[in-house]
């Protein structure tokens, strides 16, 4: 495929009036316009931005099917679903109940051979080793301490793809399980937690840190104690932030973006199942969740996870906070890639994989390609 008349996107430039070559699923090259290759499949982007596709590294479902069910139907239908929302990589991700449908769900994982569609690249373990304080939508009835005979097991289950777990280092006696994750090259997370800033300058000496959806489900920022949240802006960790402006409003999405910067956030969608349906009342994670004009309630109202898709979290963040389109390729993939050490992802580049997605000068979706090949968004 040759897609001619684009605009690139990287995460330190815009490159106008250039094309992109694909062969055999990757970018073989790139050129302005004038000298284009011959290719029989000829792609005219009529100057519309080109970016890489985006990394999601906290979904727990989409369209009805839940990464809790432990079935291949959950990977194929992500695949199908996500690119038409803007993503081709993504990291299913768990969430807090018993072990026996945590282990069900983690064991499904090691059969998972990519065909097609957007890609699972590993696990987001999210619970069960949080705080019952900030415990959200997550099943109070099944937090526990973290453990790392458990977090064993879980690797085993899932042939060591876990990328990421998000647990409450408060919780984790001597930080035993955040030295392990170290270890094993596993990002520990820091959510749904009640830390104090102190235990996480010491956690920050590990290693590198990572905050999960930042703002919720958190300790907030207090003027003698800076908290999870005053730790985003004082320490260097990566950040996630869902940018719905339901779980976190416009103006403290533009103060993240203007104080921590685009550097560190990372934009997650938090999908449960219900993304990409109609209002109504589904189950997730053992409980029933009410969807309302978009937003994912608890019967007790308490946020249940995002419906929003990454093209709307890149509509979002673009009237939020007036970012550049560089500053969107840092927080959908090029910081994802990075901290994953995916080299084969991320960026628009000669020898990357060939996902990339198209957008137009109101931020909208136009197209997205993965691997090559397009896939029209519904």
């Amino acid at each position: 495929m040759l897609i001619k008349n684009v605009t690139i996107v990287t995460h330190e430039e815009i490159l106008y009036n250039h094309w992109i070559h694909i062969q055999d699923n990757t970018i073989q090259s790139i050129g302005k316009t004038g000298d284009e290759p011959e290719d029989a499949d000829v792609y005219d982007a009529k100057n519309q931005y080109a970016l890489p596709g985006a990394i999601d590294i906290h979904i727990h479902g989409s369209h009805g099917v839940d990464a809790m069910d432990g079935n291949a139907a959950f990977f194929n239908e992500m695949a199908a679903q996500l690119p038409n929302m803007g993503t081709t990589s993504y990291l299913m991700t768990t969430m807090t109940e018993s072990l026996d449908i945590i282990r069900h769900a983690l064991a499904s994982v090691k059969d998972y051979c990519y065909e097609s569609g957007a890609e699972m690249l590993g696990v987001h373990v999210e619970g069960p080793f949080i705080n019952e304080k900030h415990r959200g939508a997550q099943n109070a009835d099944y937090i526990i301490k973290p453990d790392v005979t458990l977090m064993k097991e879980f690797m085993a289950l899932t042939e060591d793809k876990i990328k990421i777990v998000t647990f409450a280092p408060e919780q984790d006696k001597e930080l035993a399980l955040a030295k392990y994750l170290h270890q094993n090259n596993i990002i520990p997370s820091v959510g749904h937690s009640d830390a104090t800033y102190d235990t996480l300058k010491e956690l920050e000496q590990l290693g590198d840190t990572h905050l999960t959806h930042y703002f919720n489900g958190m300790r907030g920022i207090h003027h003698r104690e800076p908290g999870v949240a005053g730790f985003g802006l004082m320490g260097r960790p990566f950040v996630e932030l869902i940018c719905d402006g339901i779980h976190v409003s416009k103006d403290m999405v533009k103060f993240a973006y203007n104080f921590i910067g685009p550097e560190r956030l990372m934009l997650i969608t938090d999908a449960m199942p219900a993304q990409g349906l109609e209002d109504g009342t589904y189950p997730f994670g053992g409980q029933e969740v009410v969807l309302k004009n978009g937003e994912a309630r608890l019967k007790s109202g308490s946020l249940a996870g995002s419906v929003v898709s990454i093209k709307e979290s890149i509509k979002n963040m673009k009237e939020f906070t007036n970012c550049t389109w560089m500053d969107i390729v840092k927080m959908t993939s090029y910081n994802q890639s990075k901290r994953l050490n995916l080299n084969d992802r991320g960026e628009i580049a000669v020898g990357k994989l060939a996902d990339i997605v198209i957008y137009n000068n109101e931020a909208e979706l136009q197209d997205t390609i993965v691997r090559g090949s397009r896939v029209m968004p519904n």
